[in-house]
């Protein structure tokens, strides 16, 4: 099953008898464990029937045993076992997964990991009906920008491809942080309405101008005011843009232009799939800089951005006489020139 129809039969109080949950993305895990341990059971019925176990403190044995006994004045009840990696022969849960008790939720949660493929508890979990197993895989940069859209969309406002792109330029592949944010950004936005670059800025704090979205853009296409302009932000914002990340930040795209070079005679979508962009207009932008920088100056560029990452950890014999402002226009100074 997907995160998605997971939920849709939680919300329709759709049961399983076991949930195991697994993998290395834990927001997926804990949304998924959260909502059954807050509304399977009635307030008063927590009390008796609810039993939260940690694997580095509970053998198999206890948490069979619990599993099987009958709920206290109540049609179920939810037993969690959480940080499940922790426990020790975790394989002996097979018995009890076999024969699930009708009455009682048991859902583990096996955080950051996967169970070994060769092991008989593995194999065992797919072929074993009503049982729910789902493998919690991290979403790829790629897939961002459609799942904050599709937050958006649950809320009933909207948003253009945009600022679409920079929410997910800024807020990463974690998911936990973009739910967050997000939530933020919500408040301030009324039902039905587009969010703006202003909504964004206020909310969250992501300037409309002065971002590594707009950075990248500006030395794509060789402005140099603009990219000065930007520049001289985040030296006087070094707490929000310290070197190491505008730095790190470059070279990402860098490194991209380096490969869209080796490809630029594919498609748009080819190159989207192969750079692993998060939306199909960046492709432009990267055409946009190979105009800009060859494959020569795109490999000056690489190098002086690994210079200048070291020059900014202290590394370089000279790093003490620049502070960061001068380290990071000395560096735009060498790509452009």
């Amino acid at each position: 099953m997907t995160f998605r129809e997971i939920q849709r039969d939680l919300q329709a109080r759709h049961y399983a008898p076991v949930y195991f949950l697994e993998g290395e993305e834990s927001y997926f895990i804990d949304t998924i464990s959260n909502f059954i341990e807050n509304t399977a059971l009635s307030e008063a019925e927590k009390e008796f029937n609810q039993i939260i176990f940690y694997g580095k403190d509970c053998d198999v044995q206890m948490l069979i045993n619990t599993a099987k006994r009958y709920p206290m004045m109540a049609e179920r009840q939810v037993v969690i076992l959480k940080e499940a990696q922790q426990m020790n022969s975790i394989e002996a849960l097979l018995s009890y997964l076999s024969q699930p008790s009708p009455s009682t939720i048991l859902v583990i949660n096996y955080k950051f990991k996967n169970l070994d493929k060769r092991s008989k508890l593995y194999k065992a979990l797919d072929n074993i009906k009503n049982i729910v197993y789902f493998d919690a895989k991290k979403i790829s940069d790629r897939e961002v920008p459609d799942w904050i859209q599709e937050l958006i969309q649950q809320q009933g406002l909207h948003i253009d491809s945009r600022h679409l792109a920079l929410l997910a330029e800024y807020l990463g592949n974690n998911l936990a942080k973009i739910e967050s944010e997000l939530q933020k950004l919500f408040i301030n936005v009324a039902a039905g309405d587009t969010i703006t670059a202003q909504h964004i800025e206020t909310a969250i704090g992501i300037s409309r101008e002065y971002n590594l979205f707009e950075l990248q853009r500006a030395l794509a296409e060789r402005d140099l005011k603009k990219t000065y302009r930007i520049m001289r932000y985040f030296a006087a914002n070094a707490k929000n843009f310290p070197p190491q990340l505008i730095i790190g930040s470059l070279y990402n795209f860098f490194s991209k232009l380096y490969i869209f070079h080796a490809h630029a005679n594919k498609g748009d979508q080819d190159l989207q799939h192969l750079l692993d962009l998060r939306v199909s207009f960046a492709v432009r932008e990267y055409r946009q800089a190979a105009r800009h920088f060859n494959l020569s100056q795109t490999r000056k560029t690489l190098a002086l951005l690994l210079q200048y990452d070291l020059k900014s950890k202290g590394y370089e014999s000279d790093a003490h006489f620049l502070n960061d402002e001068n380290l990071l226009l000395e560096l735009i100074n060498k790509i452009l020139n």
